[in-house]
């Protein structure tokens, strides 16, 4: 707003409010203009301000006053109750300013959030209310830049559908009852069932009588279904219960039981509330009356004799007469009763008397089905009767069934028993039992349900018992040592006499080929120890004799050749002779018995293409003679196992007929039964004298014992060797095959 102003002096002009302010606020004598510039008005009442104009001093002033009115902003209503079944409103908003709106509830819907300065109508929408009491929500209208507001309390009740009762019931033949509904809200009635009908099919606020409508129930149950009461919006449902019952029917049967097989008449009591009729498709049951009419009527059920072996079944159904309603009475006629106790008999092989009782309302014959059994009566009258059965002794090699059969004279009903009789059975722990050569005692269990013996056996077994009888007997046979050279073998018979039932145990006893030494010297079968037999000496072993020194020790082996050299030192008349290792052929083979081959080079051996299969060929699990072994006919090298097996017990070192050595017992303390295998302290050739001077170094004889393995251990160039000192104890380890070693050969 612009003002003119005259003044003869210097002037100044002020607001005394901060939303008026002047320009320019200073001026001279000269005439002039003033501009007076108000801020935006925020709210709606009107407001005054003053502009005083006067000299510099103060002394003189004029002062304008200026108004401002409010801005324009209001709504057609602050408050809105709005149906519980939903509703929608139009809100009129005059305002001079542009506005939003919000909602504090997701129930209430506006139908514009923003405007710009005008008059506008604006819907407003609740939803409907299934689930609060009541509810309330604000609507707000506001300018967010001069914090301007105004607001709408919407307050809405809950939807509700309220019912007289929960529940009706009618009768079979139908009929109408009323029902009083009261609700807040218009809704919908819906019957569940076709055979159910309402007086209306809509109800508004406030109080509604219904008439409910069912027909004539004409089936077979009572039926149940409901009337629905709903909202427009289906969020508030309520539901009345239909149930009708149907016709009834009914029977009483006077404690009524299965009838006997012979024929009787029941009567029972029929009760309806209708006219029926009876049936039955069974030509033995006949009825009287066959219909009657509502009320009680007694009615006579005549059933025929049963002629059948099993009981059977019948029905006579009551049909209320045009409905579906009916009452069932199901009927069971017994059969002839022929029983038997036990049913089944068991005997063992040498058969017995039994008794049986067979109790029937019929008389009845008895017949056995086999010769094997008789009883001692054929046949009985109504009630009960015990009876004697005689099984004869099974004398045949399988077990055997029979039965005994009960026959009613005056039906078809039977019953029987089952006879089963057992078999002589012997049978045998083991079919077999393996023998060492030098006999032994080996043991079976028997076990039979009849009385047993041996037949006849040879002079060189022995059986513990010569018979038993039935259970679990124990059985020892007992050989004599084998001083053939073949094995040899007897099948021993167990039997049953009376059935000739019987078993067979196979004894097997092993040979031991004599030790026959290379000078044809027989040594006899050897010591045997822990189920291994050991040559009675060393390999080689000769006595010495007048004007020949032997070898008392045994000869001594290079590991791998067929032939051993002497056990003496330079006096033997065996050539020693230094090589280098000589090839296969360079040797003669391993069949050149005059010379020890002395050894240069890596692992010392005696021969270049050395080969672990010279002496070995197999695991230590099941040792097998190799095709250079030196041992005689039918016996090879001593395993490694076979060697830790034997020393488990031992002495120290003594001397035996002038030659030292240790004595070994195995798994024995002391040896079984005087059983000890001696291995001399032959000592053995461990080095040489590679100089090529053809001397070799022979060492502790009588200190010291060292024994080949046929074992080749875990290095392909150094077999397994065993050797004992002063204590005794064998040690095993893998060495060089070039020296010089005793062997003590075990049969194979």
């Amino acid at each position: 707003m612009e003002f003119s102003l005259k003044a003869n002096i210097p002037w100044q002009a002020k607001s005394q409010e901060q939303w008026l302010t002047v320009s320019p606020n200073l001026g001279s004598t000269e005439s002039s203009s003033i501009t007076v510039s108000a801020q935006i008005n925020p709210s709606e009442e009107s407001r005054s301000g003053v502009i005083i104009v006067s000299d510099m001093d103060g002394n003189h002033s004029k002062q304008v006053t200026l108004t401002q009115k409010g801005y324009s902003f209001s709504i057609s209503r602050d408050k809105w109750t709005p149906a519980s079944s939903g509703e929608s409103i139009d809100v009129i908003i005059d305002s001079e300013i542009s506005w939003e709106s919000i909602c504090d509830k997701p129930w209430v819907k506006i139908s514009q959030y923003k405007a710009s300065p005008g008059k506008c109508a604006v819907t407003l929408t609740a939803e409907s209310n299934g689930s609060e009491p009541e509810r309330t929500a604000v609507v707000r209208f506001y300018n967010q830049e001069y914090n301007l507001s105004k607001t709408i309390t919407i307050v809405q009740m809950k939807t509700y559908i309220a019912l007289s009762s929960s529940s009706m019931t009618f009768d079979w033949k139908g009929g109408s009852e009323s029902l009083v509904v009261t609700s807040n809200c218009e809704f919908d009635i819906v019957p569940s069932a076709s055979w159910i009908q309402c007086s209306s099919i809509h109800g508004v606020s406030g109080d509604n009588t219904i008439s409910i409508t069912t027909d004539k129930n004409q089936t077979t149950s009572t039926r149940q279904s409901s009337v629905v009461f709903k909202d427009n919006s289906s969020s508030v449902c309520k539901e009345i219960t239909i149930t009708q019952s149907i016709a009834s029917i009914s029977l009483d049967l006077f404690n009524w039981k299965d009838a006997t097989w012979d024929g009787e008449t029941k009567r029972i009591k029929v009760t309806s509330e209708c006219a029926w009729s009876a049936s039955c498709s069974d030509n033995w049951v006949t009825i009287a009356p066959a219909s009657g009419d509502p009320g009680d009527t007694f009615v006579d059920i005549t059933l025929s004799s049963n002629p059948m072996s099993t009981s059977r079944n019948s029905s006579v159904k009551f049909i209320c007469d045009g409905i579906a309603a009916s009452a069932t009475l199901s009927l069971t006629q017994k059969a002839s009763d022929l029983s038997v106790s036990p049913t089944s008999l068991s005997s063992n092989w040498d058969g017995g008397k039994f008794s049986i009782t067979i109790s029937s309302d019929c008389d009845w014959t008895c017949t056995p089905g086999k010769e094997w059994i008789t009883v001692s009566s054929n046949d009985g009258n109504r009630g009960s009767k015990t009876i004697t059965v005689d099984v004869a002794k099974n004398t045949t090699t399988s077990t055997r069934t029979g039965e005994i059969s009960i026959v009613s004279k005056t039906s078809a009903s039977s019953t029987r028993v089952i006879v089963n009789q057992e078999v002589t059975q012997v049978s045998l722990s083991t079919k077999s039992l393996n023998y060492q050569w030098s006999g032994e005692t080996l043991s079976l269990t028997v076990t039979s349900n009849c009385p047993w013996e041996i037949t006849d056996l040879p002079q060189w077994i022995s059986a513990s018992v010569p018979a038993g009888s039935s259970g679990m007997t124990g059985l020892s046979f007992t050989l004599s040592k084998n001083e053939g050279n073949s094995q040899r073998t007897y099948t021993a018979t167990i039997i049953n006499k009376d059935s000739n039932v019987k078993q067979e145990v196979l004894l097997t006893q092993k040979y031991c080929v004599d030790y026959v030494d290379e000078y044809g010297i027989n040594h006899g079968k050897g010591i045997e120890i822990d189920g291994v037999t050991w040559a009675p000496v060393n390999l080689g072993y000769k006595k010495a004799s007048e004007g020949d020194k032997g070898y008392p020790y045994g000869k001594l082996y290079q590991w791998g050749r067929k032939s051993g050299q002497g056990g003496y030192e330079q006096d033997d008349q065996t050539t020693y002779t230094t090589y280098s290792p000589v090839s296969w052929e360079g040797s003669n083979g391993a069949e050149d018995k005059t010379v020890y081959y002395g050894y240069r080079g890596r692992y010392h051996l005696w021969i270049s293409d050395f080969n672990m299969s010279f002496w070995s060929n197999t695991s230590e699990v099941n040792p097998q003679k190799a095709q250079y072994d030196p041992c005689p006919r039918g016996w090879r090298i001593a395993s490694q196992t076979e060697m830790e097996n034997v020393g488990a017990h031992h002495s120290a070192i003594i001397k035996d007929d002038g030659i030292y050595g240790v004595s070994y017992y195995g798994s024995s303390v002391s040896g079984i039964n005087g059983r000890i295998l001696y291995l001399p302290a032959c000592g053995g050739i461990s080095s040489v004298d590679v100089s090529g001077n053809n001397t070799y170094k022979f060492e502790e004889r009588g200190s010291s014992g060292y024994y080949w393995t046929s074992s080749p251990g875990n290095n392909t160039m150094m077999p397994i060797r065993c050797y004992y000192s002063g204590s005794g104890n064998l040690v095993f380890q893998n060495y060089y095959c070039g020296c010089a070693y005793a062997i003590r050969c075990v049969k194979e």
